[in-house]
């Protein structure tokens, strides 16, 4: 067996966690874009306000508004960091499962099958926007959240 094969069957052993791990990052990445959107909605409230020189609303905007949008992106920016780090955790065990010594050769291995990994078009992106928009209203319809989504999604055992 070659050490591709040997990496591929290891990651066909580790499937499910690399499958929790894809979610995490959809789900961090998605709130990571909605904050993002959240800011620019914001930054382009304050610039309205100042162009109607209207600096002492603008300052308020300011402290209210986009401060607390900008604490939202840092949190979700620190999700997705821990995020990052359970994937380089789970591709070590995966090399230590293997006695690959080199961390580096398991890396393209998971990062292809983590659709997380894979770059996606302007139109992929549109679409995932769009698509996202109406996932969230339906979810804040039901009372829950991204992360119960993906669980959920998890445990029936779909993926897209």
């Amino acid at each position: 067996m070659t050490e591709k094969e040997k990496i591929e069957a290891a990651i066909q052993e580790f499937k499910p966690a690399l499958e929790k791990l894809d979610n995490e990052f959809v789900g961090q990445t998605i709130g990571v874009a909605r904050a993002m959107d959240e800011m620019r909605k914001n930054l382009d409230a304050i610039e309205e306000v100042l162009d109607r020189r209207e600096h002492d609303r603008a300052a308020q905007m300011g402290y209210r508004e986009l401060s607390s949008t900008f604490i939202w992106l840092q949190r979700a920016l620190g999700g997705l960091q821990d995020v990052q780090n359970h994937k380089h955790t789970l591709v070590a065990e995966i090399a230590m499962a293997l006695g690959v010594p080199v961390y580096e050769k398991v890396t393209p291995y998971v990062d292809a099958v983590l659709d997380s990994a894979k770059v996606l078009t302007k139109e992929q992106k549109e679409l995932n926007r769009k698509q996202s928009d109406e996932l969230y209203a339906q979810l804040k319809a039901e009372g829950k959240t991204i992360m119960d989504y993906m669980e959920e999604k998890r445990q029936s055992g779909k993926t897209e």
